[in-house]
């Protein structure tokens, strides 16, 4: 009696110390969002689009408060429910072989830090989830093209905003489902609603039954995820050019169709082994699912593709490469070019180059990748300044439009002659200066002419 009195008091202590802790560790975190939030805030209405920041701001308020509740309601449901299971016969008790804490012992912590374990849970699912904003909004937003794919004839919309926000959620859905049902198992480990004793593992009805309902609801989310991987083999990489290929429409299609089917049949088990004693059904079509996956998706696509598709790929891959060609077209717009005939003039006069003495005087003679070296050997003046690339410009030099290449002299951390703190931060802390000259004229030297050389 005397332990169980002083125990409590060391609980209790230990709870508000934790409490406490929280609860700097969440101040700590909203002043780092504050602040961040403050200079989006400021930074968007500088620049006229405050509305957009506020979209985003809703976004991921939204996407955060409906995900970490839906967590929130999933974990804590689940373990509630799990904590609440009747009480196992203290000789059966004592059977168990695992070593793990008596009930009495576990019961009165777990009920302490349930609720704000799993809130602080939830809000960091929360915010995780408030990443995938901008494929929310994709979603929420989403428009059609107008255009239908060939294989499954979804309009081209549905892969560039719905599919991101369904695989998002699809992944979402399975981490949490997995985190719940690890957690209910631990759950009843702890409060011996499964026990490993000498007879073989013992488990109460009450888990058997929440465990399998579990179960149901990952494998059908899992069927879900198939449906997914069906569309998402319009960006597979295995064929000859990117997108689905031979090999994945003959062979990974139909087992994704065929994963589909068994993993509803294994959610369905589950429900129907609730009032069949034994695990022998759902054991047996979960074997056959995991070698369906195994085959359907690894061995047997590639033995197609081995023996079916490389003895003769032009000819086999020849329809799915046209797909490839045609919607890059429809893409980029290509398929709106049309063919006219120039009549162009073939003679050329002297009287035809004055005309167009503009047009000679700018023609580029420098190529940009030995002029840059160039640049390099005659302009960097200092060790720790060189030059990145060199660009094309164009000014009106003397009343004359003159196309131009240049470069601006860049600082190289990584040439300082003294890296240091204060040099890095204070001392050197840009280039100076750009180099820049004609595209057409060559010194006699065979060096480029400058306008803007040395550091003024």
């Amino acid at each position: 009696m005397t332990l169980a009195r002083t125990g409590t008091p060391m609980l209790g202590r230990f709870s508000v110390r934790l409490t406490l802790l929280l609860v700097v560790a969440a101040a700590v975190l909203l002043s780092v969002e504050a602040v961040s939030l403050l200079t989006d805030w400021l930074w968007f209405g500088e620049v006229g689009y405050r509305g957009v920041f506020l979209r985003i701001l809703t976004a991921k308020a939204a996407l955060g408060l409906l995900l970490g509740s839906a967590f929130f309601a999933a974990v804590y449901g689940n373990l509630y429910l799990a904590s609440r299971s009747p009480a196992t016969d203290v000789l059966i008790e004592l059977e168990d072989h695992l070593g793990l804490p008596s009930r009495f012992v576990v019961e009165p912590f777990l009920r302490r830090f349930l609720l704000p374990g799993v809130l602080l849970l939830s809000v960091l699912a929360g915010l995780q989830a408030t990443q995938h904003w901008d494929t929310f909004l994709r979603f929420r937003y989403r428009t059609t093209f107008g255009i239908s794919d060939p294989l499954f004839g979804k309009d081209v919309g549905f892969y560039v905003f719905t599919l991101p926000f369904l695989d998002t959620l699809y992944g979402w859905a399975m981490a949490v489902l997995a985190a719940t049902a690890l957690l209910t198992l631990l759950t009843y480990l702890l409060f011996r609603g499964i026990q490993l004793t000498s007879r073989g593992p013992r488990v109460s009805t009450w888990a058997r039954g929440h465990l399998l309902l579990l179960g149901a609801a990952l494998l059908t989310v899992k069927a879900a995820g198939f449906q997914l991987d069906l569309y998402d083999l319009l960006f597979s990489p295995r064929g000859v050019v990117f997108g689905a290929s031979y090999a994945d429409i003959n062979a990974v299609r139909p087992a994704l169709q065929l994963l589909t089917l068994l993993s509803l049949a294994c959610a369905g088990l589950c429900v129907v082994h609730l009032t069949r004693p034994g695990f022998r059904w759902l054991a047996t079509g979960l074997i056959a699912l995991v070698a369906a996956a195994v085959v359907g998706e690894g061995i047997y696509p590639a033995l197609l593709q081995r023996l079916r598709v490389v003895p003769n790929e032009i000819a086999v891959e020849t329809p799915y490469i046209n797909h490839s060609i045609r919607f890059t077209r429809l893409a980029y717009g290509l398929d709106k070019i049309r063919e006219v005939e120039f009549p162009a003039e073939e003679s050329l006069a002297w009287a035809d180059l004055e005309r167009n003495r503009l047009t000679i005087d700018n023609i580029r003679l420098w190529d940009h990748r030995p002029l840059l070296a160039t640049y390099g050997q005659l302009q960097e003046i200092r060790t720790y300044y060189k030059f990145v690339d060199v660009d094309n410009d164009r000014y009106v030099i003397d009343g004359r439009y003159q196309q131009t290449m240049l470069s601006p002299r860049e600082l190289s951390y990584d040439h300082l002659p003294n890296p240091n703190w204060i040099n890095e931060h204070f001392a050197f802390t840009h280039g100076y200066g750009i180099v820049m000259g004609p595209v057409s004229r060559i010194s006699r030297e065979g060096l480029p002419e400058f306008y803007i050389q040395d550091i003024p």
